[in-house]
Parts: C-alpha cells; structure tokens; sequence
C-alpha cells in the first residue's frame, strides 16, 4: 500500500491543495476519526473521477480573504508620529548660514 506522501507527490499541486481544503473543511465541521484515512479516501474518489468537494471551495475563500486582507494592510500608510504632524521645536539655522549666501557678517545691534 503506497504511503500517504506518495500518492499526493503523484497528484498535480492544484489537486493536492484542493484536496489539503477539503481534509481541512471537513475537520473544522465534524469529527474526522482517521484524516489520514480521509485524505486517502479522497485521493481514491479523485482518481476514480467521483470525488465532490464539498468544504474545499469554503476553505479556499477564506484562504484568498485572509490573504487580500494582509496585503491591504501592508499597503496601508502607518499612521504619521507626532513628530510628522508638528515639529516641536522651530528648524534654527546654523550659525554660518550667512557666509553661504555671501552676506557680510551681521553687526551687532547697538542698544537704544
């Protein structure tokens, strides 16, 4: 008797993932006594050509809401720190910003 792993590296990966959905849905909605059994069962009805999933198409939805959903909050924009909304201090230039510009040097203020 061909082991479990065998006979799902013999299947398609589309086949196999549906198949993975399926043993999924069926153990979230009853209890599943043996799921290798189960699994193997559903290998057998799909090579038989009478396999009917049932949970996989449930599974499969839930899996491609998850997914939208963490790529949406990837793609979000982190709300701005308060450091972005409002500096807490004015920039100040720095003392040589003069001699950049070329400015004589300031004098400095007499007092009235």
């Amino acid at each position: 008797m061909a082991s479990i792993v065998s006979l799902l590296a013999s299947l398609p990966e589309p086949i196999v993932q549906a198949l993975s959905d399926e043993l999924q849905g069926a153990l979230q909605q009853s209890a599943v006594d043996n799921p290798l059994g189960y699994l193997r069962t559903l290998i057998e009805q799909y090579k038989a050509g009478t396999l009917i999933l049932e949970h996989a198409p449930r599974i499969q939805a839930e899996r491609e809401r998850q997914r939208h959903e963490a790529a949406a909050r990837r793609t979000e924009a982190p709300p701005p720190s308060a450091s972005q909304t409002q500096p807490s201090h004015k920039p100040s230039m720095p003392p040589d910003w003069r001699a950049g510009l070329n400015l004589p040097p300031a004098t400095p203020k007499r007092p009235a």
